[in-house]
């Protein structure tokens, strides 16, 4: 039986559809739909490290393994312009009534399916800063609409300004440290129903890379400033992980998965987990597609059952590329 209806923010968690990198096809451990969880994974500083130190990844390396190969660096920092859009089917989607009923008030619906269009721009910029760090600037657009008239269109804007270091001692471990801010509307951008702002502060490490295979952890703790609703205020302590499978150089597999518990001021503990299975076609070096299958559930204390959900989402997707 499906969850009934949960508040429009906490759905918004669960149903992960985007990325806020640079070429990543979207994924929903990287996204989460922009609610603070842009967590570098796999391939999110790529264009970092290829474009300093290291040669592009070379599937044709079998023999001799996976080669970091030094080369100049072109002393040109580059900015990241991605346009993505998505067409999903979910079996729960958000009930409009749900987005304005208050933080302890008991559900009065059950959420129902819906098709879910997905549209996002972002633009990046990572230059190289001193002593092996980088630079992590973005700012990012979503727009999410759903054609169940009861379902909660909304509009999601971000903005983070941080730092991120390769650590050669450690194998190349990537820590990261940054400002997050964001705000989400409902059909008036003047009128944010939910805004944050927050330090995020992580660690990533590839365990493998081969010509075929990459398999990557990360963990990562977020803690917010200030947020309105004040009850939404929270603490998030998050492990992840992401496998990717080369077939050919232009197409391969992406599985992630993510574990992430919120601390709310208030008491209320949420634990959740998402996981995601993706398909990706590289068909240009600028446009990619894909097809992709999304779970995601959330197990809170709060009575009785009011944030607890369920949710599948799939469907597929397409974006572009530019590096300036």
């Amino acid at each position: 039986m499906k969850s009934r209806s949960t508040p429009a923010l906490a759905w918004l968690a669960a149903i992960a559809l985007s990325s806020v990198t640079s070429a990543e096809i979207a994924s929903p451990t990287q996204g989460f739909l922009g609610l603070g969880h842009q967590m570098p994974e796999a391939g999110n500083y790529q264009d970092i490290k290829q474009t300093s130190d290291y040669a592009p990844f070379s599937p044709s390396d079998s023999d001799l393994g996976v080669q970091e190969v030094l080369t100049p660096y072109p002393g040109r920092s580059p900015v990241v312009v991605d346009f993505s859009t998505a067409i999903y089917r979910t079996d729960n989607a958000p009930s409009a009534s749900a987005a304005y009923r208050s933080y302890n008030s008991p559900p009065t619906a059950t959420d129902e399916p819906a098709w879910m269009w997905l549209c996002r721009g972002s633009v990046a910029w990572r230059p190289r800063l001193a002593g092996g760090w980088f630079g992590d600037f973005a700012l990012y657009q979503d727009i999410v609409r759903f054609d169940n008239s009861a379902a909660f269109d909304f509009e999601n804007t971000g903005i983070t300004i941080g730092t991120v270091k390769f650590i050669p001692q450690l194998d190349d471990l990537l820590v990261f440290g940054r400002y997050e801010y964001q705000r989400v509307t409902t059909g008036s951008i003047a009128d944010s129903d939910y805004w944050a702002q927050r330090i995020r502060l992580g660690a990533q490490k590839t365990i493998f890379a081969r010509p075929r295979h990459e398999l990557t952890f990360g963990a990562d703790a977020a803690f917010d400033l200030t947020a309105k609703p004040s009850q939404l205020e929270t603490n998030e302590y998050a492990l992840s992980t992401s496998y990717r499978y080369f077939f050919t150089n232009n197409l391969y597999s992406l599985a992630t998965w993510r574990l992430a518990k919120f601390d709310f001021d208030d008491g209320r503990r949420d634990w959740t987990n998402v996981g995601s299975l993706e398909l990706v076609w590289q068909f240009t070096k600028e446009a990619r597609a894909s097809v992709s299958l999304f779970y995601g559930n959330n197990d809170s204390n709060t009575d009785p059952g009011l944030n607890d959900y369920e949710s599948w989402s799939g469907g597929i997707g397409a974006g572009v590329t530019f590096l300036f």
